[in-house]
């Protein structure tokens, strides 16, 4: 990944699988994104992002100072904690990307969120902001805001920008009283601070207020939301 801006996606992702791997892994994982490169097939696709997994999590990724700093430019903030697997999954992800037309790429990543298991769901969203014009996926990263499952909700609400990008407020919002509510940590929120607003801290201190009434503690970090001044203007 650690190569310059021209290069492809799935070679720059696929390029921290490739050093990291033993010889028969990287044979597997190379096979199938030339097989994409070549030309979409869902059913190669499909079963190459399921069997990264059980190929690839055993070994240790090892990206460079250069690829986190890439990363974080486009928005995300945790690729030096991503298992192989992950960087695998997200290679071939692009790598249909740039095999098939723009106007088939929303479905395709809906898809391999709806059929993915709970590891799956988690590579996709955490690395939805690396992909060309990701605000194209909205849709899908609307919905994983709504899953009860904590490391699926964290991949996108935490150490990840995109929502902060490209959330309108009241989709945003929802997202953060989420995390409050399931117990995840506002200060991993990218972006909370220049995203606050008067509505959200509206929300946070009603339920602060709830909490209270019924003796329950008040989650410290909700300060970061709750002092949003109002600025709505009242009529003369």
């Amino acid at each position: 990944m650690a190569k310059e801006e021209s290069t492809p996606l799935s070679e720059r992702l696929g390029s921290v699988v490739t050093r990291a791997a033993d010889e028969t892994a990287v044979g597997w994982f190379s096979a199938r994104l030339s097989a994409l490169a070549d030309g979409y097939d869902r059913n190669v696709f499909l079963a190459a992002y399921a069997g990264a997994g059980r190929r690839l999590r055993t070994f240790e990724a090892q990206p460079s100072s250069a690829d986190i700093g890439h990363a974080r430019k486009l928005g995300v903030y945790s690729l030096g904690d991503w298992s192989l697997d992950r960087f695998a999954r997200c290679a071939l992800i692009a790598a249909v990307l740039e095999a098939v037309p723009d106007a088939e790429h929303a479905e395709i990543v809906d898809e391999v969120y709806r059929t993915g298991d709970n590891a799956e769901r988690e590579a996709l969203l955490a690395g939805l902001a690396l992909f060309p014009d990701p605000q194209r996926f909205l849709t899908t990263a609307i919905e994983s805001c709504r899953v009860n499952v904590e490391t699926v909700f964290a991949a996108l609400a935490c150490e990840n920008a995109y929502p902060s990008l490209y959330f309108a407020d009241a989709n945003f919002n929802q997202m953060v009283m989420k995390a409050v509510f399931i117990g995840v940590s506002l200060t991993r929120v990218v972006g909370l601070e220049d995203r606050a607003n008067a509505e959200l801290s509206r929300m946070a201190r009603h339920h602060a207020s709830e909490r209270t009434a019924a003796g329950r503690s008040v989650p410290a970090d909700l300060d970061l939301i709750s002092s949003t001044p109002d600025t709505t203007v009242e009529p003369a």
